[in-house]
């Protein structure tokens, strides 16, 4: 169910969203979750794509105050980039073969052309990383290096939206369950997956054009909030944040109820019953 009025209608003085792209090369047919934020002018957005044909074309797409940078995130050591058929299956992590050929849609997209040395940056020392309220994570297997490099900055991000792998398509490569374990340790809560890919296993395939699957689930974005259990933690402006969010970026307008009463609750000057009325008049509550 689409929430069919603006969070930002209501608290229009709210800051901009600082948004952190790790893996931001575009993909034809489609846009980023947090795209509406960048076209109301509510986000600054500071993006991170090396390959080199996606980092020029960012870079010109992108104006003030928007940022893009050819870093190669990861866990802050040297490592090998191994250049796929399908720019966007390249990966610090090298192709799985033994797995990636059961799967005839996904086989012709992950063979190496090339390799070579790259040196990676750790979140937490990139120094044009102010803060991060939503972090968007695509790195082909290398999620956890990346998060895991952030943990400073993790302390204080509202939303975590990072493509998920169920079965090991790179060799060597954390998969949901991992990422899943180390973000609760780091205090978020999942919320929902994404963007679910089925796949065929051999011997069927998909129509050209048309990739899908019967059952068997590949990959997904998974969304990761801030515990609300442990909101009171944050100041009053972050959790009124974290709500927007939910509301904008996901429909969770029950997540944006409960902490926007949850403030209201702790006597902070919020607009509850505005809300509320809102919420009502559009059939949500």
């Amino acid at each position: 169910m689409k929430a069919p009025f603006s969070f930002f209608d209501i608290f229009p003085k709210l800051p901009k969203v600082h948004v952190v792209d790790v893996g931001a090369m575009p993909i034809e047919g489609h846009n980023e979750i947090y795209l509406p934020l960048i076209t109301a002018n509510r986000a600054k957005l500071t993006a991170f794509e090396p390959d080199q044909a996606a980092f020029l074309g960012l870079e010109k797409a992108l104006g003030a105050p928007h940022r893009v940078f050819p870093y190669f995130v990861g866990d802050g050591r040297p490592a090998t980039f191994h250049v796929n058929s399908s720019p966007m299956t390249s990966s610090l992590y090298p192709p799985n073969d033994s797995v990636v050929a059961l799967f005839p849609d996904v086989s012709p997209h992950m063979k190496v052309q090339t390799r070579h040395a790259v040196e990676t940056k750790r979140l937490d020392d990139i120094a044009e990383i102010e803060r991060i309220d939503f972090l968007k994570l695509d790195v082909q297997g290398a999620e956890l290096d990346v998060l895991k490099g952030g943990v400073l900055k993790l302390a204080q991000t509202l939303v975590i939206h990072t493509e998920v792998e169920f079965v090991p398509l790179y060799v060597g490569q954390p998969l949901f369950g991992d990422i899943d374990v180390f973000l609760r340790a780091q205090g978020f809560q999942f919320h929902t997956f994404t963007g679910l890919a089925k796949r065929f296993m051999a011997p069927l395939a998909s129509p050209p054009g048309k990739p899908g699957g019967i059952n068997q689930m590949l990959w997904a974005d998974a969304v990761y909030m801030r515990d609300p259990l442990t909101l009171h933690h944050l100041a009053p402006e972050r959790r009124l944040l974290l709500a927007a969010l939910m509301h904008e970026l996901y429909d969770s307008v029950d997540v944006a109820l409960y902490i926007i009463k949850s403030l209201a609750e702790a006597g902070e000057a919020v607009d509850y019953g505005r809300y509320v009325q809102r919420l009502q008049r559009e059939g949500f509550a």
